[in-house]
């Protein structure tokens, strides 16, 4: 545990490899699923869940965050080539929208070289693949600002309104005190 008692990601990893060192493929998947979900573009992460997928038979999947882990051991080749297989000669928007959220929001610095390596290997140029990043993140940004924008202006209607209310309601009491 972290300070205050928060799990780290470290725990979580060695509480995953327990479960799939004891054979409980679901369990393992379970728990790091679920840190996929809030995790940033983390390797150690992607490697692990696909090792679970690669345990589990589903070579696809496995092979997809296998290849964004950047690691490379011989016995990800399969399931790595059955991924990048899919997309061959397709257009980089598809295998980018198939990778994790913490994929397809990261800064493409922060891709592993073998990851940008191979990725131009296939025919997907680099820029392409920054262009869709970063289109992605100004998307992103867009739609925060929007949200951000009209909360605020929900907020400041809100004061407006209380203070003319405020203020009519003074303005009665006013007339009330000088009728009477």
């Amino acid at each position: 545990m972290g300070l205050l008692g928060v799990k780290t990601d470290m725990d979580n990893y060695k509480k995953s490899d327990k479960y799939l060192a004891e054979g409980c493929l679901w369990r393992a998947k379970e728990i790091l699923q679920g840190h996929l979900a809030t995790s940033k573009y983390d390797v150690v992460l992607f490697e692990k869940y696909g090792l679970v997928l690669l345990e589990m038979g589903d070579l696809l999947e496995a092979g997809k965050y296998l290849f964004l882990s950047g690691i490379r051991k011989p016995e990800y080749r399969e399931s790595i080539s059955i991924y990048l297989g899919r997309y061959e000669k397709k257009n980089i928007n598809l295998l980018f929208h198939t990778f994790p959220h913490a994929a397809q929001t990261s800064e493409f610095t922060t891709y592993p070289e073998s990851v940008v390596y191979e990725l131009t290997e296939k025919g997907y140029k680099a820029h392409k693949v920054k262009e869709v990043v970063d289109k992605r993140n100004e998307v992103k940004e867009t739609v925060s600002s929007k949200i951000f924008s009209g909360f605020t202006l929900l907020v400041i209607l809100g004061i407006l309104g209380g203070l003319v209310i405020q203020g009519f309601r003074g303005l009665y009491w006013s007339w009330q005190w000088l009728a009477s």
